[in-house]
C-alpha cells in the first residue's frame, strides 16, 4: 500500500464535485415567497413584480454579515422603490424574527423557507447570499448583499451589465476529507489561498478518521491561524506589533486554508508543529505575554444563590452560535469562553463555580445586552475591570 510522506504548498484551486451549473443569464423559474411579513399579502411570486428589479437576499438573526448588510439594503429600496424589489428569505422561526423585529425594526419583506424550496433553487453553504434578478425575470448576479451598491442597482434598472463576481458556495465541501485527494498520509501539512466557497472554518481535534492528528484551518486569517497554534481565543486576547496590520484582516487575498496532519505518536505536538509551519510561512515571531487589560469579569452577585441547573451527568456537550449557547455536563469555563467570543472581549471566570451544569443562554446579535438580564436571571453578573491576563503578541521578525 502506498504511503505518502509530503509538505505540500499548492497554489490551485481544491476540485470538489458535485457543484450545480450555474444560473447566472438563466430565466428565474417563478419563486414562491411563503409567510410573508412586512408585505400587503401573505405570498407572492416573482412574477407580481414584473417590471422591477428583484434582490432575494437569504439571511439569518444569528448572522452578523447578514444583519449589518440589512440597513444598507432597505437604504436602497427606499431609494429605488418605483423600480426594485428586495425580498429577505430566511429559515428562522417566525417566534426568533419578531423577537429580531421588536429590537431592530426592518421594513423589507421576510419570507420564511421552511420547506428549503428557494435555498434548493438558489443553493448555499454560507450566508449572506444574494441574488439579482432583471426586470425580464433574468439572474444577473448571485453574490452577497454587502456587494450590490448603488451603482449596481441602477445599472440594473437601466439595463446595463453588471460585473460581480460569482459566490459558488461547495455544498459538498467534506471538512473530515483531506485537503488533497490522498488517503493514506503519515505526515503532511498542507496550505493553499483562499479557497472559493468553502466555509471559514476550523477543527484542532481532529475528527473520527484521524482523531487527535489533525489541525485543518480553512479560508482564514494569518490572525487566526496564529491563534490556533497558540490555542488563542479569536481577537480578543491578540496584539499585532507589526508594521502592516492589513496583512491579518480577514480578505480573499489574505485568507489560506492549512491542514497539519502528525503521526499518531505526535499527536501532542502537533500545536508545536503547526507554529514551526508558521515560522517557515510568515517572516512574523509570536509570543505569550502576561499583561493588564481590560476584561469582563464573571461573578456570582452578592448575597445570591446561582439557579443553575446542577448536571445529573450523561455526555459532555456543547452546542454554541449565533442563537445562543447549549451545554450539558460542563463546566463554567464553556460559559466565559461563550460570552468572551460573543461580547469581544477577555472574560474571566471568578465565580468559584466547580461543578458541572446544564445551561441554555439564548444570544441575541440585535441585543447584545439582553444577555446581562440572561445571566442575572441565574444569579451572575459581568463587571467591567482590569486584570493581567496572558496576551498572544504578534511582531515582526
Amino acid at each position: 500500500m502506498r504511503r505518502l510522506f509530503t509538505i505540500l504548498f499548492l497554489g490551485v484551486a481544491i476540485s470538489v464535485q458535485g457543484q450545480s451549473k450555474s444560473k447566472l443569464g438563466d430565466v428565474c423559474e417563478d419563486l414562491q415567497f411563503a409567510d410573508l411579513l412586512n408585505h400587503h399579502t401573505e405570498t407572492a411570486k416573482l412574477s407580481d413584480f414584473k417590471g422591477k428589479v428583484v434582490v432575494v437576499d437569504f439571511w439569518a438573526p444569528w448572522c452578523s454579515p447578514c444583519v449589518s448588510a440589512l440597513p444598507h439594503l432597505e437604504s436602497l429600496q427606499q431609494e429605488f422603490k418605483q423600480d426594485l424589489q428586495i425580498i429577505t428569505v430566511t429559515k428562522d422561526s417566525k417566534v426568533r424574527i419578531d423577537k429580531f423585529l421588536a429590537n431592530k425594526p426592518l421594513a423589507l419583506p421576510i419570507a420564511f423557507d421552511y420547506d428549503s424550496r428557494l435555498s434548493r433553487y438558489f443553493p448555499y453553504r454560507t450566508l449572506p447570499h444574494s441574488i439579482i434578478i432583471s426586470k425580464e425575470g433574468f439572474i444577473l448576479a448571485i453574490t452577497s448583499g454587502d456587494k450590490i451598491t448603488r451603482e449596481v442597482i441602477k445599472k440594473a434598472i437601466s439595463n446595463e451589465k453588471i460585473v460581480l463576481p460569482e459566490k459558488i458556495d461547495k455544498i459538498d465541501f467534506d471538512p473530515e476529507q483531506p485537503l488533497p485527494d490522498n488517503s493514506n498520509i503519515i505526515y503532511q501539512t498542507t496550505v493553499t489561498p483562499y479557497q472559493q466557497g468553502a466555509p471559514s472554518m476550523s477543527n484542532t481535534g481532529g475528527d473520527r478518521l484521524e482523531p487527535n492528528r489533525r489541525i485543518l484551518a480553512v479560508n482564514l486569517s494569518p490572525r487566526s491561524l496564529y491563534e490556533i497554534a497558540y490555542q488563542f481565543p479569536v481577537f480578543n486576547r491578540t496584539e499585532l506589533n507589526v508594521t502592516n496590520a492589513d496583512a491579518f484582516k480577514w480578505n480573499e487575498e489574505n485568507a489560506v486554508c492549512m491542514e497539519i496532519l502528525v503521526p499518531k505518536t505526535r499527536s501532542a505536538e502537533r500545536f508545536e508543529i503547526m507554529k514551526q509551519q508558521l515560522a517557515n510561512i510568515y517572516n512574523y515571531q509570536a509570543n505569550v505575554e502576561n499583561k493588564l487589560k481590560k476584561v469582563k469579569v464573571l461573578k456570582v452577585i452578592n448575597g445570591t444563590k446561582p439557579s443553575l441547573a446542577v448536571s445529573q451527568g450523561g455526555n459532555t456537550t456543547m452546542m454554541s452560535g449565533g442563537n445562543g449557547l447549549t451545554m450539558t455536563n460542563s463546566g463554567i469555563k464553556v460559559l466565559a469562553d461563550f460570552l468572551e467570543g460573543r461580547l469581544g472581549v477577555p472574560v474571566v471566570d471568578e465565580t468559584n463555580l466547580n461543578g458541572l451544569y446544564d445551561l441554555h443562554l439564548e444570544w441575541l446579535n440585535e441585543n447584545p445586552k439582553a444577555v446581562y438580564a440572561a445571566l442575572n436571571k441565574i444569579g451572575i453578573e459581568l463587571i467591567d475591570q482590569e486584570r493581567k491576563i496572558d496576551i498572544l503578541v504578534i511582531s515582526d521578525r
